[in-house]
């Protein structure tokens, strides 16, 4: 017999909980951004939004630069021609780009 899903968390923290420690954490480390960091931010959470329609996308502001995640992105919207030409977008303004088990993050780091 084969398990295709669980419902069983690695973590014991409740989602809710997740998602205010979250928000009190980029609510902490906005101010340490410039206005110009979250403009350029803005401007890619925006083209993040409109290449990955189908899931849901969220910014955070961390320590060291400003995330935006995309949650379960689809195989439809992964290998569109738009998805490419955002990571190539990307690529040649300095953000990067990381998959992870649960999405994809595009890291904006500070303006120097």
């Amino acid at each position: 017999m084969f398990v295709l899903r669980t419902n069983h968390n690695a973590s014991s923290t409740p989602a809710w909980a997740a998602v205010a420690d979250a928000e009190a954490i980029s609510a902490i480390n906005a101010p340490t951004f410039s206005s110009a960091d979250k403009f350029k931010a803005e401007l890619v959470e925006r083209l993040v939004v409109s290449t990955f329609y189908k899931s849901d996308v969220y910014k955070n502001f961390r320590k060291g630069f400003i995330a935006i995640k995309v949650c379960d992105p689809s195989a439809e919207e992964l290998i569109s021609d738009e998805c490419r030409k955002l990571y190539d977008a990307c690529h040649a303004n300095d953000i990067e780009v990381v998959h992870t088990k649960t999405g994809v993050i595009f890291r904006v780091y500070p303006i120097v």
